[in-house]
């Protein structure tokens, strides 16, 4: 068996339909992708893990934690959250198309990052409902400072990074 267990998950088309990203279920899910059942659930579809939101904030549990958000996939993944399979795509989580430059397809650049949020950006790539959150993905802390929570008031600031604060909410490899 490989490290995913892959029959029956989901396709982009449920992920886009708004259905719950686990194995079986398609019930209406809220902004993490995940329905009531399942929200504390690790990330990966056939996983039924619980995830370690409040310390990492990347929704996946201790066996799966460091992979790439989109799903099922198995590759460990680079600060952004994207492994080297997907670099070349959209960063959104519900699109798969590819791009030139940047980090988002051009349907995208404008939309807040948020996975199935399609709401204008306001600041720092989000929409001006998801700024009042914390930036870190699967979080919807209060922004403290940096656009962090008090839960990742220590680690940087970029999304998916959880390097120790050094400088302006940056750590060593971001400054």
């Amino acid at each position: 068996m490989s490290f995913y267990n892959t029959p029956g998950t989901p396709t982009w088309e449920k992920v886009v339909e708004g259905t719950c990203i686990k194995t079986g279920c398609d019930e209406y899910v809220n902004e993490y992708g995940l329905c009531y059942s399942h929200e504390y659930s690790c990330h990966v579809p056939a996983c039924n893990q619980d995830s370690y939101r409040t310390d990492d904030g990347d929704g996946f549990c201790g066996i799966h934690e460091g992979k790439c958000w989109k799903p099922n996939c198995p590759n460990a993944c680079y600060e952004n959250g994207i492994c080297f399979q997907h670099e070349k795509q959209c960063q959104k989580l519900e699109c798969d198309a590819p791009i030139q430059a940047g980090k988002f397809c051009p349907y995208h650049v404008n939309s807040c990052w948020k996975p199935y949020c399609q709401d204008m950006v306001a600041e720092r790539g989000l929409c001006l409902t998801h700024s009042i959150q914390c930036i870190k993905p699967y979080c919807d802390g209060i922004p403290y400072e940096y656009g962090i929570c008090i839960s990742h008031s220590l680690e940087c600031a970029y999304p998916f990074c959880d390097g120790i604060i050094y400088e302006n909410g940056r750590c060593m490899s971001h400054e």
